[in-house]
């Protein structure tokens, strides 16, 4: 109980010590300590990021939430249809047919 006691003494003479230098000593001193415990990896830290295959991330794979087919018609008819009716409202019919169907033709394929 004797050793004890006199660890435990020890060890709060230490920290009262260790404490007053730190008190005493000025900002810079300690930033550059904080970096080189950190920078040297002397105090473990844990990795970020993740893995390619890492099961705690995966999902069950449900399909697609849009399928290829309406994504293929919304991307080339929409367009179409706009054009269309924005040329039917404004200008002549024949002019407008043409010019939107050569604009749909610039669209697909540029």
């Amino acid at each position: 109980m004797d050793t004890f006691n006199t660890i435990v003494e020890f060890l709060n003479d230490f920290v009262f010590y260790v404490q007053m230098k730190w008190n005493q000593t000025n900002r810079f001193l300690r930033a550059l300590f904080l970096v080189l415990v950190f920078e040297l990896q002397i105090y473990p830290t844990r990795k970020l990021g993740f893995r390619c295959n890492d099961s705690s991330l995966s999902y069950p794979f449900y399909g697609d939430t849009i399928s290829w087919k309406w994504l293929l018609a919304v991307c080339s008819l929409a367009p179409l249809l706009v054009m269309l009716i924005v040329e039917q409202v404004c200008q002549d019919k024949e002019k407008a047919r043409k010019r939107s169907l050569r604009w749909f033709k610039e669209y697909m394929f540029g």
